[in-house]
């Protein structure tokens, strides 16, 4: 038994989508399922497996409203596959993204990048490679095109994150819930997140990591050792994100995406840091 979501949130990486889905979750007309980011319409795997698996994802409680959370359905390359299927699927049911300052977003995902093993450069070669991901997904209005304006609700990550609650409450009138006060701070799980080793991000990417829940706890214990490395091993990265700047494609670029979040989705960009100057 299960049932579609009634919303999707749409990410993006680095954007608060661990903590909207967390705050959504303490709503009390909200039921959501055991995993965040299911992605079924951005994985073709995934896809393959049909509605029926999809909607067994959810919980068939009456009277609640349900819905995932998955960065892939912004993902550039990614969304416009991903929104086709959403349509086909499941109509015009609201969609939520959250936009933030192009630079910040990206400094996080590429350290995200680098604790998993993903991304050895430096953020300057990363900012100067107009193909990375990083800077690829901070263009959020390039990712956003293939949904359609009238479904999905833009709201600003500072404004949404921050002490006021106004974008939080733009966003709970889109899905068509109550106004509660948001439920708590914002929830950042790349603060303390693990350094990866290469064998660890072997690991990962190919979802062997949760065998490790059936070995005894002396043996995890001895696996961590050998799989996680020291957060000293990121050090330098560290520096080198807070010391690229973007060249001036660059900054044209994020400057003409951001007007057109302003302009298409009413996103106010106008305390972005990165875009002053």
């Amino acid at each position: 038994m299960g049932r579609r979501p009634d919303f999707l949130i749409l990410g993006t990486q680095k954007a608060a989508t661990t903590s909207l889905f967390t705050w959504l979750g303490a709503h009390p007309d909200v039921c959501l399922p055991d995993a965040k980011d299911i992605g079924f319409f951005a994985d073709d795997r995934l896809y393959l497996r049909g509605l029926t698996w999809y909607e067994s994802r959810f919980p068939a409680t009456v009277g609640c409203c349900t819905g995932e959370a998955s960065p892939r359905y912004s993902h550039p390359g990614r969304s416009a596959i991903a929104a086709p299927r959403i349509r086909q699927a499941l109509g015009g049911i609201p969609l939520v993204a959250v936009a933030r300052d192009p630079l910040e977003r990206a400094r996080s995902h590429y350290l995200h990048d680098v604790r998993r093993g993903r991304e050895r450069r430096s953020f300057q070669a990363v900012l100067d490679d107009p193909d990375s991901i990083c800077v690829r997904a901070s263009c959020a209005d390039e990712c956003l095109q293939p949904y359609a304006p009238d479904h999905l609700a833009v709201v600003e990550f500072a404004a949404l994150t921050g002490p006021g609650e106004a974008e939080w409450v733009k966003l709970l009138a889109h899905l068509g819930l109550e106004a509660i006060p948001r439920p708590g701070e914002r929830i950042n799980d790349g603060a303390s997140a693990p350094v990866y080793t290469r064998p660890m991000r072997f690991l990962f990417e190919h979802n062997l990591h949760r065998a490790a829940d059936w070995l005894p706890r002396p043996v995890r214990r001895l696996g961590k050792r050998w799989l996680i490395a020291d957060r000293s091993s990121i050090d330098a990265y560290a520096r080198s994100a807070t010391e690229g700047r973007p060249n001036a494609a660059l900054l044209a670029r994020w400057r003409a995406d951001a007007r057109r979040l302003s302009e298409e989705w009413g996103v106010d960009v106008a305390a972005w840091p990165s875009l002053a100057g």
